[in-house]
């Protein structure tokens, strides 16, 4: 294994979000690690397959719990990419076309041979046949296009077994199929892929646990918790001090918070304390200052305490000091994507004697596993935009805590499960304190019904119509946590109460994005389809758009009544509406044609590459 592609690989992640910053000294100390941790054997082949894996493994897991959700996979798609890459497996035209479905000169199409294809899949299976393994397919397509309506009406389409003929196709060259038939689904297509080439490890994210965290950190190395909108990790990080005895000091940065920060650090280091600065991104003016107190730390090793440790919290910024980020333990806190992934975080830190503290214990686990399902749920719902909830809410672990200390109150304080209260605490209060919007909160409190109800004690309740989703039996926290790991990795819509439809368009959204970032931090020298650098797609693209632009609109060029004027010398009003509009689509084509000229430009170096130019060139490829 090339390790020096790795540490690039890692590198580009910057290109997605700013502090996703890692330093060559961190890459060597995990190479360090996986040397020292790993399986040893006197069979050098042997020795290195195991080699291999640690720090592959270790890799992922420490790049990853510092990404966002949305990132995981993709970073997974790099690492995999770049690994075949490495090892000569992964032809380019291919790759290329996978990312941006080849090239299209306007040249003449053959005539669909099925009305279900849409006019833009149709011309990327074209370009497609072009390629080296699959000359033949287009004909084969044409002749055989009712067997791939089977794949276009899937539900796992990434599953599809192709004919024997084509049989012997990778999964990188089948995904270009499904690219032209189902693009909507490539995300479990790209898991699939990831899966097939290095393994189920990569496409599993580590759960958040600080305690494994921590024992990467050091008084010099700080612990940087990378926000998201409605994460708080305060709760998590005086939990875990107060199980180690350690005094917190805490400070919200803002203004004038700057030199306060800076005596807290300084006792902090004398006496062995934790400090906290929270919210790095409001005080942008003392972020030099920051910089240079975490520089100073490797200097004056000695002298700070051992015990000492510098937690920050921050929104993703660009102007976030790189040094520290490069120097320090990231992780992101935000809910995990997917209902099972939310559950197992639920329950990953959950106790035995937690889920037994209570005088009603069988009836204590059973509704803590509702409440947590139905935390998980209304949580999913929103990757669904306005079909979910009609505004976004940023429900978060606060009021799940808030939920099961409730519950166990009214459990030990009443012989009788108070339905009721705890539909309207748990409902209107804990959860309906953040909703605004009064249909939101009649689709919440009727979500809760379900999960908080007599009938959801009972064995084998479902919470779904097709069963797929139902209360585990009774048991210890073990036999809950296999239950959620056998849950599908993919949900189902029916489990959030909506079609099977209201997946399309988030499925359509979220392919487009993962494919768009992926294709976003790749180099623009590689050679494309059809021999072509994405430079000379994008001038080729440029020059055809600007040749097909109509001339500017001029009312001489109208009909000779159209714009007379009438004796007090107005001419009539659809014709002054007929003016506005030529106006607006005159600039219009003023702003393209100088975009276009300006890509060019920039292309050739006669320009900067502004940010906007850089967006329509990633559009172009």
């Amino acid at each position: 294994m090339k390790t020096s592609g790795l540490f690039f690989c890692i590198s580009d992640l910057a290109n997605i979000d700013p502090m996703y910053q890692y330093s060559l000294d961190f890459f060597k100390g995990l190479f360090t690690t996986a040397i020292m941790n790993s399986e040893k054997s006197d069979d050098l082949q042997e020795r290195l397959g195991f080699l291999n894996k640690e720090f592959l493994e270790s890799l992922y897991r420490n790049i990853c719990r510092s990404l966002f959700e949305k990132d995981k996979l993709i970073f997974s798609a790099l690492l995999t990419f770049k690994l075949m890459e490495m090892a000569h497996e992964v032809e380019d035209p291919e790759f290329r076309f996978f990312l941006t479905g080849g090239v299209s000169l306007g040249e003449q199409l053959p005539v669909c041979p099925c009305d279900w294809m849409a006019e833009k899949q149709w011309g990327e299976l074209n370009r497609l046949s072009l390629l080296k393994n699959f000359n033949g397919f287009l004909d084969h397509f044409i002749n055989e296009h009712d067997y791939y309506k089977k794949m276009y009406d899937s539900a796992n389409p990434q599953d599809f077994e192709l004919p024997d003929k084509w049989k012997h196709l990778d999964k990188l060259q089948f995904m270009c199929i499904q690219r032209c038939i189902r693009p909507d689904l490539l995300v479990p297509a790209i898991s699939n892929f990831v899966v097939d080439k290095i393994g189920h490890y990569f496409v599993t994210p580590p759960a958040f646990d600080l305690g494994i965290i921590f024992k990467d950190s050091a008084p010099t190395i700080p612990l940087v918790f990378v926000l998201s909108p409605g994460a708080d990790p305060l709760n998590n990080l005086e939990k875990y001090a107060e199980s180690k005895k350690k005094a917190v000091m805490k400070v919200s940065l803002g203004q004038g918070q700057g030199p306060k920060a800076e005596a807290f650090i300084k006792d902090a280091c004398q006496i062995g304390n934790w400090v906290m600065l929270q919210n790095c991104h409001l005080a942008r003016s003392w972020m030099p200052s920051l910089e240079k107190i975490v520089l100073e730390f490797a200097e004056k090793q000695e002298s700070i305490h051992e015990d000492f440790r510098l937690f920050l919290t921050s929104m993703p910024a660009d102007y976030f000091p790189v040094s520290v980020l490069q120097n320090s333990v990231k992780l992101t806190t935000e809910p995990p994507r997917g209902l099972r992934a939310n559950l197992k975080r639920t329950y990953q830190n959950m106790s035995q004697n937690f889920i037994e503290d209570c005088s009603k214990p069988e009836i204590w686990r059973k509704l803590l596993f509702c409440i947590g399902f139905f935390h998980a749920v209304i949580q999913e719902r929103r990757k669904f935009g306005p079909l979910g909830w009609n505004i976004r809410y940023e429900f978060n672990d606060s009021d799940l805590e808030t939920s099961f200390t409730m519950l166990k109150l009214f459990l030990d304080s009443q012989d009788e499960i108070p339905w009721d209260a705890l539909l309207f605490v748990t409902g209107h209060i804990n959860y309906g304190g953040r909703v605004t919007d009064d249909l939101d909160r009649r689709c919440l409190l009727t979500i809760l019904e379900k999960y908080c109800q007599v009938d959801c004690l009972k064995e084998g309740y479902k919470f779904s119509l097709s069963g797929n989703y139902y209360a585990p039996s009774d048991g210890p926290v073990e036999k809950y946590r296999n239950y959620i790991e056998d849950l599908p990795m993919n949900d189902n819509p029916e489990i959030f109460g909506l079609h099977d439809n209201a997946n399309i368009n988030y499925q359509e959204q979220e392919s487009n994005r993962v494919i768009e970032t992926i294709l976003s931090i790749q180099p623009r020298l590689a050679t494309a389809a059809g021999g072509l650098t994405p430079d000379e797609i994008v001038l080729e693209k440029a020059k055809e758009f600007l040749d097909r632009l109509p001339e500017p609109l001029d009312k001489a060029n109208g009909f000779k009544d159209q714009f007379i004027t009438n004796e007090k010398g107005l001419i009539p009003s659809l014709s002054t509406v007929l003016l506005q509009e030529m106006e607006k689509f005159n600039r219009l084509l003023g702003v393209m044609k100088r975009s276009l000229i300006d890509i060019e430009q920039a292309i050739k170096g006669f320009i900067v590459m502004s940010a906007t130019l850089d967006s329509m060139y990633l559009k172009l490829q």
